[in-house]
Parts: C-alpha cells; structure tokens; sequence
C-alpha cells in the first residue's frame, strides 16, 4: 500500500487499517518530513516524527516529566531509534504514565498535523513494528485520535457542502461496534448521536444546530460515516463509504430531482393555454368513465409525494396550483358531458350521464347560475376534503391553503372557518393568531349550535391567558350541549383557579 494523498483520502487509509485490524507502520511523507504510525491490530499504539520538536522526548520536557539536561543523555542514535519509548522506560528516568501520557500526545499531534497537509505520499509495511514492542492503546484511543484529526482535517468545505447535498438519511451500523458509553462526547456531538434515527437527513440534523457549533458537529458526523459506524440509507456505493463518491453526490438523486423539476414547470407553464382535455391528457372529450381516469392518472402524477421532499418543499405552491387546475379540468369536462347529455336527451327520462362528481344528479330545470353555484359548492368541499387530510398529517400549510381555496367557493359553511382557525393557531406571530381568532368566531357565528366551536374559542382564550373571554365561550359550549365533559371540565378549573 503505497502512493499520494489529500486529507481527505487519509482518513479513507486510516479507517481500512482500522477496520481491517492490520498490524505495521504507516509513514507519511511531505519533501523532507516524515512521520510514522504504528499499528496493533488496526489500534494506533505508537508514533514518531523526523521533525527535532515532535519525539516522545519533547513531549515529556513539555509536561515537566523530564528535564533538559536528562534528556541530553539519549544519544542521536537511540533518539531516531524505533525502540526509543522503551529505552526511556527502561531507564527508569520516567514514570510509566508519564510516557503513556506523552506518547499519546505524540500520536494525537502526528494525526492532527498530517490530516493538516494538503498533500502527501504514504506507505504501509505489515509486520510487527519497532522490533515488536507494544505500549497501551484500545479502539476508543484510536476513534478519539481519528476524530480530533478529522476536527482540524483541510479541505472540509467542500466535503461539507457535499454533505448537506445528500438526500439520503442516516443510520446507526449495527455491524461495526464502538463503545458509545465510553466515550467523553461534547453536548452537540450526543445531540448529532441522537438524531442518527434511519430518517433524519444531515442537512435536517444541522438545521437543529447552531451556526457557530454546525462545522464541528459536520466534522464528528463525517468522521462516523467515514468509520463506518454511521451508514447512509441506501448507501452510495458498496462497502465503505469513499470520499470520491461522497463529493460526487447523489447523482441519481440529483438526476431524479431535475427531472422532477423539469417536469413540474412544464406542466406550470401549460396551465395557461391548455385546453381542460390537454391538462388531462385526452386528445378528445371521451366518454365520463375515460374523463375520469384521465384526471386520477394525472392527479397521482402530480401527487406531492411523488416528488423528492426537497422537490416539493421548492414546488410547493405549483404543485397545489396544478392539482387544483385539474380539479377544474376535470369538473368542466364533465360539465360539458351532462350539458350534451341533456341536449340529446329526448326527455328526462333519457337522461342516463354518469356524473361522479356530484352527490345528487342535477335537475333539468336548473338556471346555469343555480349550476354554477353547485359547482362551487362541490369544488369547495373537495378543497376541504384536502385542507382536512393535511390537518391530520400536520402540514398545516397546505391545509390553510386548501381551507382558503374552499372558503372562496363557499364562504358560508363553518367546517371551512373552523378548520382554518384550527391551522392558523398553529403560527405563533400575533397575525396569525388573530386571523385564527377571526376565523373561530365565524364559524361559531354561522353555527351557533355547535358546542365544539366554543370550546376551542375557550381554549384559545385560556392559552392568551384571556380569561375571562375563555369562561364565557365554555358557558356558552354547556348551553348548547350541558353533556359538554371538556367545557364543564375548563370550567371547573377556571373556578378553582379564581379561588
């Protein structure tokens, strides 16, 4: 093993020693300075520099664990000696944990400072190193010298960007073990553990970060990916992740995202000038069976769950655009299908149009206002429908956009103002709660009979510590339904919190 490398492949090396247990010596090389790594078994035990400040001599000096003028009485040949460490323990000048103390922060400063060159060469001999000897090391030493390397590692940008580009989550690797426990992690970097779900995505996990704290935090996730013991689902490539296929992204999500993307603003700009047939993909009317499956075959294709999340965050008001202008198609398609349908007719009694959009069959006597009006009334609720299925899913968003969409078919009907109310409590900022009040003191308005609307006016109320208005819309909810168990409840509590 052999040849140049970046920082960023010398973390790659690193962790294929690691992972593969090999014993030897690593050396890394830059014009005149070379350093070495020796390995146990894939654990990092020992180091050594070429450089005259960076021997296990010059640590020990610094941390007062030797003095100079000891120090002078190692001869050049044993200081460039593999074996160093155990001439120096050997001649009882030192404490045990004195040494152990500075040759790992030998090692740690060889990791950190080869990590810190933009380039270099290495080599790797398998065998027993520095004629066999061994000092103390384990797994959690050597993750903890890796993990610092990555920290001050060059040339992170552009790994980093590649990161929160990748639109794949993350997950633990049950496959390769690391003693988690045992290891001394700082807030963020347990906060980073935690969100490693299966579903959270990096770019997810840094939002949840602060700005000043998000490149360390990057630094520790790519170093559990580059490790192995985080794995990206599906991963990029087969075996260990590589630093190549990271930067060169997702390709297929990227490919897949400016299909989608393409593919939503065509349909975008067509909306204008498309006839309601072209929208739905009919070169003529057809009958209302093959009207219909049109619109559920292009509906499903602009589905926003059939787009990449990213996709449908960018798109999100085209893609409710669209659904919405197939909606129309559909229902003036078969509009102008029972229109024809009743002209042919000989009578009343001919009349046999599957219209699948409305609950009831029209009467013939019907003014076209009266139809137009129905119509509204059909396309408000199936707004409503929508804005009440975003409800449940919590996408609060597109359900206030779907509740708004109903109300401007049919803006007497409390199920919409309620709904809306209900959505816009959701936004803290003091517009959206007052549109929220609005919209629950409508609905209430125009069903005075329904208790549930007055209890979530109290509610809102006792949330805006307003309670006196909270007492009078519980009273009102008990009038209205005595049997009312949460109004009676809030009541009681408004009571003993009076008292």
């Amino acid at each position: 093993m052999e040849g140049p490398f970046v920082p960023s492949s010398l973390t790659e090396t690193l962790r294929d020693l690691y992972l593969a247990e090999l014993s030897g010596t690593l050396t890394l090389s830059r014009t005149e300075v070379r350093k070495r790594l020796h390995f146990d078994r894939g654990m990092i035990f020992l180091a050594d520099s070429s450089l005259e400040d960076e021997s296990v001599i010059d640590f020990l000096i610094r941390q007062r664990s030797l003095t100079e003028e000891a120090a002078r009485e190692f001869t050049s040949a044993e200081r460039e000696d593999p074996a160093l460490p155990r001439t120096i323990l050997n001649s009882g000048r030192v404490a045990r944990q004195d040494l152990f103390k500075a040759l790992q922060d030998l090692i740690q400063q060889v990791v950190i400072s080869t990590l810190r060159w933009d380039s270099g060469e290495f080599s790797f001999r398998e065998g027993p190193p520095g004629g066999g000897d061994r000092f103390p090391t384990d797994v959690i030493l050597t993750f903890t010298y890796l993990m610092r390397g990555i920290r001050s590692m060059e040339g992170f940008g552009t790994i980093r960007e590649a990161m929160l580009r990748l639109d794949r989550p993350l997950a633990m690797n049950e496959a390769v073990y690391l003693p988690l426990d045992k290891l001394s992690l700082q807030p963020t970097q347990g906060f980073v553990l935690s969100r490693v779900d299966g579903s959270s995505r990096i770019r997810e996990i840094a939002s949840l970060i602060p700005p000043s704290e998000e490149d360390d935090a990057l630094r520790f996730l790519f170093g559990l990916l580059i490790l192995g013991l985080v794995r990206i689902s599906p991963t990029l490539g087969p075996g260990p992740l590589l630093v190549r296929e990271l930067l060169a992204g997702d390709r297929e999500g990227r490919e897949r995202a400016e299909r989608e993307s393409s593919e939503i603003k065509a349909m975008y700009r067509s909306l204008a000038s498309s006839t309601p047939a072209d929208l739905l993909g009919l070169e003529s009317s057809g009958t209302s069976e093959a009207v219909r499956a049109a619109f559920e075959t292009r509906k499903a294709a602009f589905h926003p769950n059939r787009f990449l999340k990213k996709i449908q965050e960018a798109y999100r008001e085209e893609l409710m655009l669209i659904e919405a202008k197939l909606l129309e198609a559909y229902l003036a398609m078969a509009q102008d299908q029972f229109r024809t349908a009743r002209q042919s007719s000989g009578g009343p009694e001919a009349l046999t149009v599957n219209f699948d959009t409305l609950s009831k069959r029209k009467e013939l006597t019907k003014t076209e206002t009266q139809e137009h009006q129905e119509e509204q009334v059909r396309r408000a609720e199936q707004f409503y429908l929508k804005a009440r299925d975003y409800f449940k899913s919590k996408d609060f968003y597109n359900a206030i956009q779907y509740c708004e969409q109903a109300l401007r078919g049919s803006e007497g009907d409390a199920r919409y103002h309620f709904l809306l109310g209900q959505c816009l409590v959701h936004n803290p900022d003091y517009r959206w709660q007052k549109r929220a009040e609005q919209s629950l003191l409508r609905a209430a308005e125009i069903d005075p009979w329904n208790a549930e609307h007055f209890v979530h006016l109290g509610n809102f109320y006792r949330a805006h510590n307003l309670l006196r208005k909270a007492k009078k819309n519980f009273q009102k909810a008990s009038e209205v339904m005595p049997a009312n168990a949460e109004a009676r409840r809030a009541l009681q509590e408004l009571k003993n919190t009076e008292a």
